[in-house]
């Protein structure tokens, strides 16, 4: 068991509207699972862009790198999922 939490499981599914329900709620979004992994990474491999659009507007931390030393973008960047890629460059101010 990876000790997910709501928003991780609905990342994970893509469930949109469960995602703004616990974003409405002010769920943190840094928490991470027992491998460091935010909702934002989940949602990232799954290319759930919808969901990460979603984290990325309620201000999830891009910067949070899990227990392989990847954030989000990178996990992204692995699974070749270049649209969620740029979607979270836009989200910052310098592109790498």
């Amino acid at each position: 068991m990876k000790a997910d939490t709501l928003l991780h499981l609905a990342a994970e599914t893509g469930n949109e509207n469960v995602i703004r329900l616990l974003l409405g709620g002010k769920t943190d979004t840094s928490l991470v699972n027992d491998d460091g992994d935010t909702a934002l990474h989940i949602a990232a491999q799954w290319s759930h862009t919808q969901v990460v659009k979603e984290l990325l507007v309620a201000k999830s931390d891009i910067s949070i790198a899990n227990k392989q030393g990847q954030t989000a973008r990178d996990v992204a960047l692995e699974y070749k999922h270049l649209e969620v890629v740029r979607l979270i460059d836009s989200f910052t101010s310098k592109p790498v």
